[in-house]
């Protein structure tokens, strides 16, 4: 989340960082977009920096990262804004749609919180009646096994079968076959 961060502040290191990963994760021909910020009267932002810097790495890339404007400044969601789908819909506009329409895209966030719960994905695994749940790409991961408790207390209450991974979890689902396997790499 500190690299998040700091490519949000605009850190020139981080965002080279952060392009040089993703540059080698994604192809040529594609529009790069973002979804903005907040603050509908500060359009600029360091992850739009980042997807723009994306778009020269690569052949035919589109810089679409003025497709999307936010219309309506809406409360920070890392200081307890409203995380509602509609809330997002009603504060962001397409403005450019040529820019995104019927083309490839790559829609760039810069997102540090977590979006739901481990109790709300618990039930909804349960809903859907998945047989494993995996918790992972966690930020900030749990440090420790208290940490842990806290962060997954109620979960086994909701659902059975599910793993708070860490950096070398492995998942398994072997071709022609109902069976997770899940282990660790150290």
């Amino acid at each position: 989340s500190e690299a998040i961060l700091a490519v949000k502040d605009n850190d020139p290191q981080e965002i080279k960082e952060f392009c040089d990963i993703i540059n080698g994760l994604i192809g040529d021909n594609i529009s790069i977009c973002t979804i903005p910020g907040h603050d509908a009267n500060k359009p600029d932002s360091g992850i739009r920096e980042l997807a723009r810097a994306l778009v020269h790495m690569g052949r035919g890339r589109l810089d679409a990262t003025s497709a999307l404007k936010r219309v309506k400044t809406i409360k920070k969601l890392s200081y307890g804004g409203d995380r509602f789908e509609e809330t997002h819909l009603k504060s962001i506009e397409c403005v450019q749609p040529g820019l995104v329409r019927g083309k490839l895209v790559l829609l760039l966030d810069d997102i540090t919180t977590y979006h739901t719960t481990p109790l709300e994905a618990a039930a909804i695994a349960y809903e859907a009646n998945v047989k494993h749940l995996v918790f992972y790409h966690l930020n900030p991961s749990p440090r420790n096994d208290i940490m842990a408790n806290i962060f997954t207390r109620g979960v086994a209450d909701v659902f059975d079968e599910w793993t708070l991974s860490d950096d070398g979890t492995m998942v398994v689902l072997p071709v022609d076959s109902e069976e997770i396997q899940i282990s660790n790499l150290n």
